[in-house]
C-alpha cells in the first residue's frame, strides 16, 4: 500500500495553529472564490473560524460563491439543539461568513429515515467536484469525522455507531446521549484537493504520533489520510512532543 508523508507545520500554541489555519483557508478561497469546503465542528477549529470571519470582515476574500459542506452530524438531536453540528456551523461559519442558504449542504440531525438521509447527502456531493478543502480534527480514538475505528473502512457517506469516547464528546455534554452519527466517508475525504488536519494540546500527543507512525489500519482511521498526497497537518508543540 503506497503511503505519503503529510506536510507537517509545527507552531507554538493553539493561537498560532488557528492563525496558520485561517491563513491557509483564506488562501484557498482567494484563489478559488467558488471553492467547496467540507468543515468540522468542535473545540479545535473554533478560533480558526473566528479569525477567518475577521479576515472576511476586512474584505480579504468574498464568500457569495462559496459552498460549505457539513462533515458530520449527531443523530437524533433536534436541529436546534445547542450540541448539533448544525447549530455550531451556523453560529461559527454560516452566519459570520454570510454563506447563502442554498450554498450550505447539511445533514438533518433527526431524519425520519437515516439511510435515506445519508443517501441524499451522497447523491448531492456526487454531483459536485471533489472538495477543494477537507478540514479535520483528530479524535481521541483516531476517528476523523464520525469514521470510527472498526474492522473495515467505510467509503461512502454512512451512519456510524459511535464509540463511548465519542458519545461523551464535549459538544453533546449537555444533550441527551447520542449513539449514532452521520458522516462523510473516507472515499470523499481522500478525494479532496486539500486536506487540512488541526491538532492541538498534550491530550492529542499519542494520537498524532499514531496517525503519522502507525501502520495504516481501520483500527485508527486517521492513518488512512496517509493515502493522500494532499494532506497538511498543523500541530502545536504540545501535540507534537513525541515527534
Amino acid at each position: 500500500m503506497k503511503s505519503f508523508e503529510p506536510a507537517l507545520e509545527l507552531v507554538k500554541d493553539y493561537e498560532a495553529m488557528s492563525e496558520a489555519a485561517s491563513e491557509y483557508i483564506a488562501g484557498i478561497v482567494k484563489e478559488k472564490p467558488d471553492a467547496i469546503l467540507c468543515l468540522p465542528t468542535g473545540e479545535t477549529p473554533t478560533r480558526t473560524y473566528l479569525l477567518l470571519a475577521e479576515k472576511f470582515r476586512r474584505g480579504e476574500f468574498v464568500t457569495d460563491r462559496l459552498t460549505i459542506v457539513k462533515l458530520d452530524e449527531w443523530v437524533g438531536l433536534p436541529m436546534s439543539d445547542p450540541g448539533t453540528c448544525e447549530t455550531y456551523l451556523r453560529t461559527h461559519v454560516i452566519a459570520p461568513l454570510h454563506i447563502p442558504a442554498e450554498h450550505f449542504i447539511s445533514f438533518e440531525s433527526a431524519p425520519a429515515d437515516q439511510e435515506k438521509e445519508v443517501a441524499r447527502i451522497q447523491h448531492t456531493i456526487d454531483a459536485l467536484p471533489p472538495f477543494d478543502l477537507m478540514m479535520l480534527g483528530l479524535g481521541v480514538n483516531g476517528h476523523i469525522g464520525f469514521n470510527e475505528p472498526g474492522e473495515e473502512v467505510i467509503g461512502p457517506v454512512h451512519v456510524a455507531e459511535l464509540q463511548e469516547t465519542t458519545q461523551h464528546h464535549s459538544m453533546v455534554r449537555n444533550s441527551p446521549l447520542v449513539r449514532f452519527g452521520m458522516t462523510i466517508g473516507l472515499r470523499d475525504i481522500l478525494r479532496s484537493r486539500h486536506i487540512l488536519m488541526l491538532v492541538s494540546g498534550k491530550g492529542k500527543t499519542e494520537q498524532l504520533h499514531r496517525m503519522l507512525k502507525d501502520d495504516i489500519s481501520p483500527a485508527f482511521p486517521a492513518t488512512h489520510l496517509r493515502k493522500s498526497s494532499h494532506v497538511r497537518v498543523i500541530a502545536d508543540t504540545a501535540a507534537a512532543s513525541r515527534l
